[in-house]
């Protein structure tokens, strides 16, 4: 996962596991690997997590904390509460 526009000083690239690679360390038949895998993804930190709740926590929290941060920062938007945009709130603008 690459992102410019944090303002990280150091850069870590993350790169997605193929599904051979997933596969080899999931825990199951290939038929339900193959299902979560194109659900969520061959994130690394993903193929970790056993339980389903963990799995979409994560990828929700990587959206809102990476992503829709930076649209927030540079469009300078404000009074945006990026809590109850990351568990789905309809009015995530605060009063």
């Amino acid at each position: 996962m690459e992102n410019h526009s944090r303002g990280r000083g150091d850069e870590i690239r993350i790169y997605p596991l193929s599904f051979a690679e997933f596969y080899n360390v999931y825990e199951g038949d290939y038929d339900d690997a193959w299902e979560e895998y194109m659900i969520y993804g061959g994130l690394p930190q993903v193929a970790q997590f056993s339980v389903e709740r963990q799995k979409a926590e994560y990828q929700k929290n990587i959206f809102t904390n990476v992503y829709i941060k930076d649209v927030v920062e540079k469009n300078k938007i404000q009074n945006v509460d990026l809590d109850k945009m990351r568990n789905g709130k309809e009015n995530c603008y605060e009063n």
